[in-house]
């Protein structure tokens, strides 16, 4: 029924877009009274290419550009009318409800789409054994419960949790005739099923008038080729659809039938007695539309009309006297739509004879008049609006900023927003590994009738600070506002030394439709911590992208985003919607409370970002607390201390977001001294209480604000380790001294339980993790005595040497 409801709806578009091309070639008909009526006729193929097809071309010069239809349609290659909410699926005196099939087939998209362990993107892999991982609330049923992901098919999927999910959802009650059920049936659908009542009674009775009609003439005799004549019948007329028939009355002069074979072989010759039979079956979908009724009965009468001219214009004007009388002699009594026989008495005889009479033969600036006319209406009529209801990337340029880098950009973009848009907020949320690291309303507007369209510029400004690091500054020029919204020192206090910046749709003019609750990423500025590495200019719409916007903020070592929201609501309204990151609230949905549900585990350790170019798998300790998470990554990364201060991170987040989690893992291989080893790194629940001096991690998630405030003032600040500047002597250590060198160094000591990263200050250059390792391992006085290093990073006990 959904599908029947929606073909009816794509109709009701139709017949309004087809009524509005009716009326408009209603009035062109007025125009063209003095000219030949085959040019009125023709326009009628403009009205059945809007009644057939759904689809067209964006015109410049479309009627649908009015400002009248933009408020009452959306464009583009199909016109969509505003229709009643009620007409859209609104069950009766209720809101929507979602079918247990709806939300299945939702879910099942999101788990094919966000997999078991939320991996997407290459090398990522895992897999599934031992029973379902969906954690027992008991905890007795919990207790020596382990699920280990190992190495799977690359498909991503945890099957056992997946089937035992919440896939299905609860269904209504029992579907009746068409799959409605009888508690929430929506106006739409009782339009339908009185629509479809419509077309099988319409076509009913057109059957019906058709067999009595060929009953009629079963003992037509033949006279000539496809000519037939009989004494049941009282008017010439012509019928059938491939291989047409031209029926005459009995005892017809010679004058009458040859004026009259001409009429209908005119018809014949062009088809008519197919357009009419076609015309017949759009009234028949088209019933429930006034317009389309006066639509056909005009095309009949220029049909008509046409062919009498043609006939005039053929045997002369001595012929109207003798053809007019024939038409009031043959004049059909009432209406006959049966299979749509084209009669030579149809239509208003008095019209055609009015037409008869005052027929001329066309001037040439007559025809010149009535084909521009055609093709004008054909023109405005046949294109779709633009839609300009929405915004349009309108250029880019280079702008001078005097010391500063030559790569300064100024964008712009055209926009015009609907009557419904009140107000509109500009928000910069700033990524680190795919993390969240600040979140920032930068702008707040109120939009007022006279800044609803026009042209707004975005500038970015790139300077540097100094060797190897840059900062920029961002810049929004809106029209009706006096002072630009300038966002000072975008991308400190991250450090970030390259930047590959892009723009929503750049290099594309096609206009975006905005409807209240659209958000746009409108600028993207993807960064790198080193000038060597190179950054990769991910677009805006795949951090816009469900699907794609984990991925897309992992892959460059930070993300900038900017996003425009228009909205319905109050400014104020606004503000306090997005008081917290869309990004944090859905990360927010995430949490759970169980560790040995794999498959929530598997969406946040994705949502995180956590390694996504390295291959992985996932296991669950969960035979006895603390439980553990642990990540066995395949391939070794390129920076291992980067690394490490990445996963500390991200594993507090998990540690925040898995209540029940005691610990969390990860593994690598690596190469130590010409020998394959594993890496082995631990951060356990009681580390990340201490290095956050917090009592209980899980009080960073008691709400959307308590977990934003996380990520953007606790986590990055407290565990980030501290870098002391660089003097032109060298790097100054917390000890006081200065050193030629600075390294970050990963290795383990003799009988650890796990690795360790170090940073470390050397004068020497030719340190190795073994005179690391001598230095931990030596007595006090051996420690003072090398006096040419110094060694600072947290213990596996988290303590700072």
């Amino acid at each position: 029924m959904r599908e029947i409801c929606a073909l009816f709806r794509l109709v009701c578009n139709m017949s309004l877009t087809a009524g509005v091309v009716i009326l408009m070639v209603l009035l062109a008909r007025q125009l063209l009274k003095k000219v030949p009526r085959k040019f009125s006729y023709c326009l009628w193929l403009v009205v059945a290419f809007r009644l057939l097809c759904p689809y067209s071309v964006p015109s410049g010069i479309s009627m649908f550009n009015l400002e009248f239809f933009r408020d009452m349609a959306s464009a583009g290659n199909q016109v969509i009318w505003n229709l009643s909410e009620v007409l859209n699926g609104t069950p009766w005196g209720q809101t929507a409800v979602q079918t247990g099939d709806e939300a299945g087939a939702q879910a099942e998209t999101f788990f094919a789409e966000q997999n078991a362990d939320g991996f997407k993107g290459e090398g990522n892999r895992t897999g599934q054994t031992g029973e379902n991982p969906v954690t027992p609330a008991d905890p007795a049923e919990r207790e020596g419960m382990t699920n280990a992901l190992s190495a799977g098919d690359g498909s991503g999927k945890a099957g056992t949790a997946y089937e035992n999910g919440s896939a299905g959802g609860s269904h209504l009650a029992g579907n009746g005739i068409f799959g409605l059920s009888g508690e929430n049936i929506t106006l739409m659908e009782v339009l339908t099923v009185i629509w479809l009542a419509g077309i099988v009674v319409f076509l009913s009775y057109q059957l019906a008038a058709y067999l009595r009609l060929k009953k009629h003439v079963e003992t037509a005799v033949r006279s000539g080729q496809n000519i037939y004549e009989s004494d049941t019948i009282h008017t010439p007329f012509v019928m059938g659809f491939f291989s047409p028939r031209i029926y005459l009355p009995f005892r017809l002069t010679e004058q009458e039938r040859t004026y009259i074979l001409l009429h209908e072989q005119y018809h014949i010759r062009r088809k008519d007695h197919q357009i009419k039979v076609l015309s017949v079956l759009l009234l028949a979908v088209y019933w429930f539309q006034p317009l389309v009724w006066i639509a056909y009965h005009a095309m009949c009468k220029d049909m008509e009309m046409s062919c009498d001219e043609m006939v005039i214009a053929k045997l002369g004007s001595k012929v109207k006297e003798d053809y007019s009388r024939s038409l009031l002699g043959f004049a059909v009594k009432g209406r006959n739509f049966a299979a749509a026989p084209l009669a030579f008495g149809e239509v208003p005889v008095k019209t055609r004879i009015k037409n008869i009479l005052r027929f001329q033969s066309p001037k040439r600036a007559a025809m010149l008049f009535g084909l521009v006319v055609c093709i004008l209406v054909a023109v405005i009529g046949v294109g779709n609006g633009r839609n300009r209801n929405g915004i349009r990337f309108a250029g880019r340029r280079s702008i001078s900023a005097g010391d500063r880098l030559n790569f300064d950009q100024a964008v712009s973009y055209e926009y015009e927003l609907p009557k419904n848009v009140q107000s509109l907020l500009l928000y910069k949320e700033s990524y680190r590994n795919g993390v969240l690291e600040d979140y920032t309303q930068v702008a707040l507007h109120e939009i007022e009738d006279g800044q609803r369209k026009g042209t707004f510029t975005i500038e970015r400004e790139l300077f540097q600070t100094k060797v190897g690091e840059a900062d920029a500054i961002f810049s929004l020029q809106f029209p009706g506002r006096e002072e630009s919204v300038v966002d000072y020192s975008s991308l400190q206090p991250s450090g970030f030394a390259g930047v590959a910046e892009t723009y929503y749709m750049e290099n594309n003019d096609d206009w975006t439709k905005i409807e209240p609750g659209t958000d746009i990423v409108i600028a993207a500025w993807n960064l790198g911590l080193r000038e060597t590495d190179g950054v990769e200019g991910i677009s805006c719409t795949h951090f816009m992208d469900q699907n794609l916007k984990w991925d897309a903020l992992g892959r460059n070592d930070g993300e900038i985003l900017y996003h425009l929201v228009f909205s319905e609501k109050s400014a104020q309204e606004l503000e306090e919607e997005y008081a917290v990151s869309p990004y944090v609230k859905e990360l927010y949905t995430l949490k759970n409370p169980y560790i040995g549900d794999a498959v929530a585990d598997g969406k946040l350790v994705h949502a995180l970002g956590i390694a996504q170019d390295l291959a992985r798998t996932m296991e669950l300790e969960t035979t006895e607390e603390p439980y553990a998470l642990v990540l066995h990554f395949e391939d070794s990364p390129e920076n291992e201390a980067e690394f490490y201060q990445e996963m500390v991170w991200k594993a507090t987040a998990l540690l925040v977001l898995i209540d029940n989690a005691g610990r969390v893992e990860w593994n690598y291989p690596a190469e130590e001294g010409g020998v394959e080893v594993t890496r082995h790194f631990s951060w356990s629940k009681e580390q990340a209480k201490q290095a956050l001096g917090a009592g209980n991690l899980q009080e960073f998630a008691g709400d959307e604000r308590a977990l934003q405030n996380f990520f953007v003032k606790v986590v990055y600040e407290q565990l980030a380790y501290e870098k002391l500047p660089e003097t032109e002597q060298g790097f100054l250590a917390p000890n006081g001294k200065t050193y030629r060198n600075r390294q970050i160094m990963t290795g383990r000591h003799p009988n650890a339980a796990a690795s360790s990263t170090y940073l470390v200050y050397y004068d020497d250059p030719e340190i190795t993790f073994q005179d690391i390792t001598d230095y931990f391992f030596s007595s006090d006085s051996a420690k003072a005595f090398r006096e040419d290093m110094y060694v600072t990073w947290p213990t596996e006990e988290g303590e700072m040497e």
